[in-house]
């Protein structure tokens, strides 16, 4: 299933398929895309990028500034899940993605500062059925 059919089964339509890095769904539910090489030990807890402010701060970047949005919801207290991908190639900019995990999602705990940029520390994976609409 691609990710934009993914994103819409959750109910939680991509405003762009082409630049949307992430989606809210009914209950204020936010549904995030992360790649699956981007993940680090933060006081040992598993965390995974949300930002790179390096990479994409003043550049315009249409799913950046999107993202920015989606973890002003999180700080507010917004459920999140985080949708895995594998890139094509992990060190292009931009990624392309080679496959989905779409048997499970995986729960943010709490956002993570680390080295100027934030990153969300992972809970125990859960089924993604339950979260599927027809």
């Amino acid at each position: 299933m691609s990710i934009t059919a993914l994103f819409k089964r959750l109910g939680a339509p991509l405003k762009n398929p082409m630049w949307s890095w992430g989606s809210e769904g009914a209950g204020g539910l936010v549904f995030l895309r992360v790649w699956q090489n981007e993940n680090i030990k933060v006081d040992g807890k598993v965390c995974v990028r949300l930002t790179n402010q390096a990479l994409f701060e003043g550049q315009g970047n249409l799913g950046y500034e999107e993202r920015k949005r989606h973890i002003a919801r999180i700080r507010e207290g917004a459920p999140t899940y985080c949708i895995v991908c594998e890139p094509k190639d992990p060190l292009a900019e931009p990624k392309k993605i080679k496959s989905t995990i779409d048997t499970h999602l995986f729960p943010g705990l709490s956002l993570v500062e680390h080295e100027g940029d934030v990153w969300l520390q992972f809970g125990p994976r859960v089924p993604i059925q339950p979260f599927l609409k027809d």
